[in-house]
């Protein structure tokens, strides 16, 4: 620890530059976490999607004969329409997905660098009176 000009103590282990470089890191940590999440939130839409689409063809097929209509046969079928959906998602899906996550992340990345100009430390302009 050393004392400043106007008799201040200053902590050299809190340099600016290892402030700034904690502050790299952490951003870069967040990113990372974020990319995560929107790469989650688009397989999970894309499952959602899936299943209301299953839901719907299904709709179009006649009621009755071989597949009877009791309350059971329809819960027997919304687990399959989830279960085909969840399980086309977690695989190669159908393109939503890479769409999806692409469009959210180049909005992100986008938000992001806004923010990092806003929250550049600009010197004064001294050219001015």
């Amino acid at each position: 620890m050393t004392t400043g000009k106007l008799g201040l103590s200053v902590n050299s282990e809190y340099s600016l530059s290892s402030i700034l470089r904690g502050n790299a890191e952490l951003q870069q940590t967040k990113a990372e976490k974020s990319s995560k999440d929107i790469e989650k939130a688009a397989k999970d839409f894309e499952g959602i999607l899936l299943k209301q689409m299953f839901e719907a063809m299904w709709q179009s097929v006649p009621k009755g004969g071989m597949f009877g209509t009791d309350l059971a046969n329809d819960f027997y079928h919304d687990l399959y329409h989830e279960a085909l959906a969840t399980s086309i998602a977690e695989g190669r899906g159908i393109g939503i997905r890479e769409v999806l996550g692409r469009e959210l992340k180049a909005k992100m990345e986008t938000e992001q660098s806004k923010d990092q100009n806003n929250s550049i430390v600009k010197p004064f302009d001294t050219s001015q009176p």
